[in-house]
This record gives structure tokens, C-alpha cells and sequence, in this order.
């Protein structure tokens, strides 16, 4: 079960940054799908496996709402589940950094997320 380690604003903060990095490779993965090819999903990886070090000592790493309220559902444990739903609640800034940093989305990554189906 997620819980923070640290202070709630600590808490806050790291699910913020740790969530917006999660985001921001996910995304940048998606639309490198020529330069990743099948191995796009190690960046994604590699960054849940980072977060989780760097991060369960000080938040808990949640970087997913259903990692935090699904067991705080069945141990009824719901002191600090705040922290959890307010950062999860900021995605859709995320996409917009994205669409900032990386632009408009191309032809052919629309192509990719259709998946096998275009091929």
C-alpha cells in the first residue's frame, strides 16, 4: 500500500514530479515508435523502476491512482489518500507539457498508436 514516508507537502511534490517524468516518457515513447521500435517499452520500465527507489522512501512512488486507492479500499485505510488523488488529478497539465515540448502530433506517430491494426 502507498503511504508517504515524508511530510504531506514532500509527499505532494514527489508524486508530481515522479507522475509528470512517468508521463512525459510514456508520451515520448509513443511518438518515437520508429526510433524505439520494439524496445519501447524500456523507457517506461526503467522509469517505474527508478521512481519506485528514488521515490517510495519519501512518497510511497504511488505514479498510479489505482496503486494507492485500490488497497486503501480493502485495508480501509484513508489518512494521507489526498495526496494520491490530487496529483493523479493533474494529468491533463502533463499532456499539455508535452504537446509544448514536443509539438503536434505527426501523421505517422497517429499511425503507430493505432497499433497492429494500420499494418
Amino acid at each position: 500500500m502507498s503511504y508517504p514516508r515524508g511530510t504531506d507537502t514532500q509527499s505532494l511534490v514527489f508524486e508530481i514530479v515522479l507522475t509528470s517524468l512517468l508521463v512525459l516518457v510514456v508520451l515520448g515513447a509513443a511518438t518515437q515508435h520508429r526510433l524505439l521500435g520494439p524496445d519501447a517499452a524500456l523507457p517506461t520500465t526503467a522509469t517505474i523502476a527508478a521512481g519506485g527507489l528514488v521515490g517510495i522512501p519519501v512518497s510511497g512512488a504511488s505514479m498510479n491512482p489505482a496503486r494507492s486507492l485500490a488497497p486503501a479500499l480493502i485495508n480501509d485505510r484513508w489518512a494521507h489518500q489526498w495526496i494520491y488523488i490530487l496529483d493523479h488529478s493533474r494529468r491533463h497539465p502533463r499532456v499539455l507539457l508535452t504537446y509544448l515540448l514536443r509539438g503536434a502530433q505527426r501523421s505517422d506517430e497517429h499511425e503507430a498508436a493505432q497499433g497492429e491494426q494500420n499494418t
